[in-house]
């Protein structure tokens, strides 16, 4: 009986051993396939930060300039118009 319940603890030892070192393998593989996902991630990380820092700072450039020329442009128009109503009153003055 001694013999028989050695040889079935002995059985057991070796399947847990077995799976213990397939567990291991598995981990081994899972570490690696995360680390090289973490390095993707991290570098699409990077890229995106990169392209929101790059958007802000020529938007800090962009938009004063931006705002400049859409007055200068608007006082160029009220200084056009002015002068088409002088020169249209003028002429209708000299009617």
């Amino acid at each position: 009986m001694t013999t028989k319940l050695s040889t079935e603890i002995c059985g057991l030892k070796e399947l847990f051993m077995e799976k213990f070192e397939r567990n291991e393998e598995d981990h081994k593989a899972i570490l690696e396939q995360t680390t090289k996902t973490n390095g993707s991630v991290r570098a699409l990380q990077q890229w995106r930060s990169f392209m929101i820092g790059g958007i802000t700072v020529i938007s800090m450039f962009l938009i004063p300039i931006i705002i400049y020329l859409a007055v200068q442009v608007r006082t160029e128009i009220d200084i056009i118009k002015s002068q088409i109503v002088r020169a249209v009153d003028n002429s209708k003055a000299q009617n």
